[in-house]
């Protein structure tokens, strides 16, 4: 099961959202024992992300710190904007 479902969009609408936006995608291994994640959920593949022509099999506690970095990311970014140490002009 694809989350974004990147074959369902229209690549050329997403184009000036970024370069690697349509490739961005998360594609979940339901062939994983859940009795094997149950007792070891940190170390076990639970799927794929894709981002441009690289797959990645990730562990839960991985895609956690994904989200987190991301998260983090963006707050540092709006931060650095509104304090002024981006360059607003700059494309």
């Amino acid at each position: 099961m694809s989350i974004n479902q990147k074959y369902a969009s229209d690549e050329s609408r997403l184009k000036h959202l970024g370069k690697y936006m349509n490739s961005i995608d998360f594609e979940i291994d339901f062939s994983t024992d859940i009795e094997k994640l149950r007792e070891n959920y940190k170390g076990i593949p639970v799927g794929k992300l894709s981002i441009g022509n690289h797959e990645f099999p990730l562990t839960l506690t991985e895609l956690n710190r994904i989200a987190e970095t991301a998260n983090e990311a963006i707050s540092a970014v709006n931060k650095a904007y509104r304090l002024g140490i981006i360059n607003r002009s700059q494309k």
